[in-house]
């Protein structure tokens, strides 16, 4: 799925963490709608880009949400939602443009378009970028922006072709009857000369950072 964004990021002038004494604009959110387009190079509103006011557990607080019919701006039940956490930056040419992104999904709601969504893509940004320094702490800008967002699906097929043949069974004819993303730890315990794992515990996930 790929939707083009216009809005603003959000900055709060606060003091430089590098002890300089210095003050800076710190990112603090974004506003913005989500647009995809549906031909002779129109496009329809899809739904809204924003900050969670309180970060979940992991932290997270970008959040992608699709609106319950599309085209429609005052529908107020978003389909579904993302919340994101950025796990890798990209610098671009153009220090005016704000560096591209790759998200991963830590939190779904709903049923719809963002309902399996693994990873999202932010690319092809167009300004964005506060001014290097401030002046009076805790004043906030907004900061116009668009950009392209593609949202990606891992896949989630679990055939026998794909099992390593040391776990694999017997017969080509089974396969699960259904499988599921894990995450969390692995249990060892140390005997005097090596470790033996002796236990597991995980979340198991629709999608990876989806659904339990």
């Amino acid at each position: 799925m790929k939707v083009n964004a216009k809005g603003v990021q959000i900055y709060q002038c606060d003091k430089n963490s590098n002890g300089s004494g210095m003050m800076k604009y710190d990112h603090v959110g974004v506003k913005a709608k989500l647009y995809s387009p549906y031909g002779n190079g129109k496009y329809i509103s899809v739904g809204h880009h924003y900050f969670l006011s309180h970060p979940l557990a992991q932290g997270a607080q970008p959040t992608f949400s699709f609106s319950m019919l599309e085209g429609d701006p005052v529908s107020a039940i978003p389909q579904s939602t993302v919340t994101v956490n950025t796990i890798g930056t990209k610098k671009v040419n153009d220090q005016e443009d704000i560096d591209d992104l790759l998200l991963k999904a830590v939190s779904h709601s709903g049923y719809g378009g963002s309902s399996d969504v693994s990873y999202v893509q932010r690319r092809h940004s167009k300004g964005g970028v506060p001014p290097s320094s401030c002046e009076e702490i805790g004043k906030k800008i907004l900061v116009p922006y668009t950009a392209q967002y593609l949202f990606w699906s891992q896949d989630q097929s679990f055939t026998q072709a794909g099992i390593p043949s040391e776990i694999s069974t017997d017969s080509d004819n089974l396969s699960p009857p259904s499988g599921f993303y894990a995450e969390g730890y692995q249990h060892y315990r140390f005997n005097g000369s090596s470790w033996i794992n002796f236990n597991a515990t995980s979340f198991l996930y629709t999608s990876p950072r989806g659904n339990k």
